[in-house]
């Protein structure tokens, strides 16, 4: 008996040594795994800088430049009242809150405790300054102070706009840069030599004629935001954009941002990856909905139905567009994605017409005496515009409808859009940022097209300021719509931010900023 006991205490003592041992082994190795990975994190060294380029520059200026490229880093420098985020929503920047307290009265309250990169503080007449000098000059932001008739100081925090007549979404144009007054106090602003100061979170630090160097400005606001990897930027200033692309190609350049399909001709097809996003150029056919043909929606539908959009974006354009199926279908927050069905279905464009009355009989769809025959009106002068309207005129045809392409001159096609003298036009429109959809919904809209419901929602949401409720609206809108094909959206333009593989940015690039996430960018 006590042989057995000890012999299972021996035992007990052998399985207890090895467990301390296992332990101690795993223990070790999971510390060496630690120091290693903390080692091989400490050896990781991050670029203090990124390397932009720029083709034919003018001025850093942000109130004279009509460059791209400037405006969009512009935006690391100068700040607006009010900028956009990814999905294009209003969000508070110089401005803490704003009202609109009469259909063409807004009342905006700024931030004084934001300083200028030169130590002093911002005030309500620097927002009114800026507006003055914008609406004196020819500057690229001129569009966005247009309908503002008076701006005025009410205190040192606060400005009243007074516009020429109520806009829908107003307030997405008081995203323009604001300017020092006090800054160029008893000079021209336009002839002015000073290096430009705005409230952004880098600051101009060096001009030449071949580069501009940026510093981070350690007083910015956006405290959330301050410690960056980055903290200085370079710009080298280049004649012609082959210059840009040559040197991206050998690493002098970290990033592109284009819209310029062909890219790779001149970059090749290694050594960076790039971030797509949806642009603001939308081509659609317009139906003239006060047609004797086209008042009937089931044609319409039918029309839609019978298009094929991937073919056209295939075939005309080498997939250099989205599809496009709705006039805001550029990631804005307003858009149901969901909502609109692109697909090519030719058979359901036949039952569609079967079953409102069209009977195809000798090759021709017919109902009431009339006869489905349609006429496409495109601008002459576009070819690429020629040849799609000559690809839907075939998508058409297959499904038994007639139709004409009149090719029309440039003079004839802005008659078309002014007198609406046309039974389907090709056209397109850039796309504001705003959600807007008066110009395809209004009274008055190209299409002729009048619904009551969606009069009312266009009228409504000229003073809707909750997202929530604006949503449902816009949902409603665009059930309607969807159903009554006053609009035919075929595709929208693609733009290309590219970047150098050594590079991270969790970039989320729209047409408003590259430069979201800016604080997490870093090179290796």
């Amino acid at each position: 008996m006590k042989f057995k006991v000890a012999k299972y205490l021996f035992i007990i003592f052998v399985i207890t040594i090895l467990g301390v041992a296992i332990y101690l082994i795993n223990n070790r190795k999971n510390n060496n795994i630690d120091n290693s990975t903390e080692n091989q994190m400490q050896q990781t060294q991050y670029a203090k800088d990124l390397k932009f380029g720029i083709s034919n520059f003018d001025t850093i200026n942000p109130l004279i430049s009509n460059n791209k490229e400037v405006l969009s880093i512009d935006k690391l420098i100068f700040e607006p009242l009010l900028e956009l985020d990814e999905q294009y929503k209003i969000k508070m920047c110089l401005a803490k809150e704003y009202a609109k307290t009469t259909p063409t009265t807004y009342i905006i309250k700024i931030d004084t405790n934001i300083q200028w990169q030169n130590g002093t503080y911002l005030s309500a007449q620097d927002v009114v300054y800026t507006i003055n000098t914008i609406k004196s000059s020819n500057s690229i932001y001129k569009a966005n102070v247009s309908h503002i008739v008076s701006a005025e100081v009410v205190s040192k925090d606060t400005v009243k706009i007074e516009i020429d007549e109520e806009t829908p979404f107003f307030e997405y144009n008081l995203i323009f840069p604001i300017v020092c007054e006090n800054y160029y106090a008893n000079e021209d602003y336009f002839q002015s030599a000073k290096v430009p100061i705005g409230t952004g979170c880098f600051s101009i630090s060096a001009i030449n004629q071949n580069s501009i160097i940026l510093v981070k400005n350690p007083n910015w606001h956006n405290i959330h935001e301050q410690n960056s990897i980055c903290e200085t930027i370079y710009i080298y200033l280049f004649e012609q954009m082959g210059e840009v692309y040559n040197c991206f190609k050998i690493g002098n350049i970290d990033f592109i941002n284009t819209s310029n399909s062909a890219y790779a001709e001149h970059i090749g097809t290694i050594g960076y990856y790039t971030r797509e996003y949806p642009g603001r150029e939308v081509d659609f056919l317009s139906l003239n909905c006060e047609d004797n043909i086209l008042n009937d929606s089931s044609v319409r539908k039918a029309i839609n139905y019978a298009i094929d959009r991937s073919s056209i974006v295939s075939t005309v354009y080498n997939n250099s567009y989205y599809v496009s199926g709705y006039p805001i279908d550029y990631n804005t927050f307003a858009y149901i994605y969901d909502a609109i069905d692109t697909e090519c279905a030719p058979e359901l464009a036949k039952s569609t017409l079967i079953d409102n009355g069209w009977v195809y009989t000798n090759n021709k769809w017919k109902k009431d005496g009339k006869t489905l025959s349609l006429t496409i009106s495109v601008n002459n002068s576009n070819e690429q515009r020629v040849k799609v309207a000559e690809l839907i005129k075939t998508q058409l045809e297959d499904i038994g409808i007639s139709v004409n392409i009149k090719k029309i001159s440039d003079t004839q096609y802005q008659d078309c859009l002014q007198n609406k003298n046309y039974q389907i036009l090709l056209t397109g429109v850039t796309n504001s940022l705003s959600p807007d959809l008066t110009y395809f919904y209004d009274e008055g809209n190209i299409a002729n097209y009048h619904n009551e419901e969606v009069q009312e929602i266009i009228d409504a949401v000229y003073n809707i300021t909750d997202e929530k409720l604006l949503l449902e609206k816009y949902k409603k809108l665009i059930q309607i719509t969807r159903n009554e094909v006053p609009y035919i959206c075929l595709y929208r333009n693609k733009n290309t931010f590219i970047i150098n593989q050594n590079v991270g940015t969790q970039a989320m690039p729209n047409n408003y900023s590259i430069f979201y996430n800016f604080f997490k960018w870093y090179r290796e």
